[in-house]
């Protein structure tokens, strides 16, 4: 996967559904939507992505596709594939609460 800016969109199982903005850059993720803040890190070995994200939230107005939390990690598992991926999510303390995101590179980062 390279560096860049990417469009994302999630989706959970009960139809909850959400996009924002990532960059992606040495493994690193930092990005949001209207309501909250995502930042992790992930690695990638043969084309499968892995990883964590810590998901916060900065907006008092937007509920989280899971309902009313505040605070949330994801671990992330899937498959990226040049300037895309696509990974499943779950809460690891709640593992009823699970996610599809995938994601589309935007543009380049500026050096």
């Amino acid at each position: 996967m390279n560096n860049g800016i990417y469009a994302v969109s999630f989706q959970t199982p009960t139809g909850a559904a959400g996009a924002g903005l990532v960059v992606v850059l040495d493994g690193a993720v930092h990005g949001g939507d209207a309501g909250f803040v995502y930042r992790g890190r992930f690695e990638i070995g043969a084309g499968q992505l892995r990883g964590k994200l810590a998901v916060t939230r900065w907006s008092a107005a937007v509920e989280s596709v899971f309902g009313p939390i505040n605070h949330f990690d994801l671990q992330v598992s899937g498959s990226t594939s040049g300037d895309a991926f696509s990974v499943s999510a779950v809460i690891p303390q709640a593992p009823d609460r699970q996610m599809v995101i995938t994601g589309q590179r935007v543009a380049d980062l500026i050096a």
